[in-house]
């Protein structure tokens, strides 16, 4: 497992590097509403997409930590009869336009940890988009001290095929997406006390016959940056109610 995990994050990782692994990078954006990176490119029927942001925040590590990581929080509460997996009657705090709904899953079972690891959870997910997908997501946490001797914590997400997912519980949903790949990566920076610098990643790989074609690239680029932002918006307002007035982004 811990191999297996290893070689698919370094292939992951490599994929999105500046060579992109021979594929053909041929879409870039700067979507300047929402401050986020945006790039695609294609080789055979793949085509992959991949989206960044950072910013800084005034805030302490552990809350932007907290303010990340609380998944069942965050969906479009105007699905709830399409719920399976948590309460109907639950009000998610944070709107996210296609999310039905997540639910986290701690207990795992036996695995080996990685190095610097400090926590490991399943996350299900219930989409809605025209019709339903679902997926499993591992979220794996690190803590460390990198060379200027500031705290880093690292968010890895992965979403898992049904027989990764079955390693470590019976999964509550199926994997149904039109992206092969799909990853993402918090880095969280302590540069000062309550300052945290926030880097975030994100990128998916797919050979849906409509969105590995670049007339598509445009729309999934709008998507994406629309979905990145609201990601950074709930991040935003949990930590305004952690904090006594709103949570100050100081530079992005």
């Amino acid at each position: 497992m811990l191999i297996k995990s290893i070689l698919l994050l370094t292939i992951t990782t490599n994929i999105f590097a500046s060579e992109y692994s021979g594929f053909e990078v041929d879409n870039k954006e700067k979507n300047k509403k929402y401050k986020i990176d945006l790039l695609s490119g294609k080789k055979d029927s793949l085509r992959f997409y991949k989206g960044t942001r950072s910013i800084i925040l005034n805030e302490k590590i552990q809350n932007v930590l907290q303010s990340i990581t609380n998944f069942e929080d965050k969906c479009n509460n105007e699905y709830k009869d399409r719920r399976e997996l948590i309460s109907k009657k639950r009000e998610c705090k944070y709107h996210n336009s296609n999310l039905v709904e997540s639910k986290v899953y701690k207990d795992l079972g036996k695995f080996q940890k990685e190095s610097n690891e400090v926590d490991r959870y399943l996350v299900a997910r219930r989409i809605y988009n025209r019709q339903t997908f679902s997926h499993m997501d591992l979220v794996v946490i690190y803590e460390s001290i990198n060379t200027n001797g500031q705290k880093v914590i690292k968010i890895n997400q992965k979403m898992l095929e049904d027989k990764e997912a079955k390693k470590y519980l019976s999964p509550p949903v199926e994997h149904d997406s039109v992206f092969e790949i799909a990853y993402s990566n918090f880095t969280l920076t302590e540069i000062a006390p309550g300052k945290t610098q926030l880097e975030y990643f994100y990128a998916s790989e797919t050979d849906h016959w409509l969105l590995n074609k670049s007339v598509s690239v445009s729309n999934v680029f709008e998507s994406m940056a629309k979905s990145i932002d609201l990601l950074f918006n709930s991040i935003d307002q949990e930590l305004a109610q952690k904090s006594s007035i709103k949570t100050k982004i100081v530079s992005q």
